[in-house]
């Protein structure tokens, strides 16, 4: 998670989909169903929920992954990654262009290009950890004929030890 500097207006991003970080694994399947249910396009294992072909913020995912650190009397929910897949290098964009016009309403975001000229795009604080940024959206080239990038959007993992 990268480092931020100091940003007086930025907002912590405390939960996702409804779901609270920090919470108990039964807390979060609870809050996901409220919004997302429960059907044949979910899946649940012991260490991630999985729900696929979801919107969020306005934007179609194929994979919403939800995750979670610790044994099983102490599981927390610690970070979220949720994955467009995209037939073009310019669809993934206006999809993160939206994305992040959609999200800036509530989380100040910041766009950081590195030496190599990949973009990406880092927003919201750390619910565990003030000082970095809460989420991160990309964009992934794949190497495949049939979907060549990948939207992303992550959320931590953040540090409940």
């Amino acid at each position: 998670m990268m480092l931020l500097p100091m940003m007086a207006s930025a907002q912590v991003v405390n939960s996702v989909c409804g779901a609270k970080f920090g919470s108990s694994y039964s807390q979060v399947v609870v809050s996901l169903k409220n919004v997302y249910g429960m059907t044949n396009k979910s899946f649940y294992q012991e260490d991630k929920i999985m729900y696929f072909g979801k919107t969020f913020e306005g934007i179609f995912f194929d994979s919403l992954n939800f995750h979670f650190i610790g044994t099983d009397s102490n599981r927390q929910f610690n970070e979220a990654h949720f994955v467009a897949s995209c037939e073009t290098e310019e669809e993934a964009r206006d999809m993160r262009e939206k994305l992040i016009a959609s999200m800036s309403k509530t989380f100040q975001i910041k766009r950081i290009q590195d030496d190599e000229g990949y973009v990406t795009y880092w927003g919201g604080l750390s619910p565990t950890d003030k000082s970095k940024y809460g989420f991160q959206i990309y964009i992934s080239a794949t190497g495949l004929d049939e979907y060549p990038y990948t939207l992303t959007l992550s959320f931590g993992p953040y540090d409940y030890r």
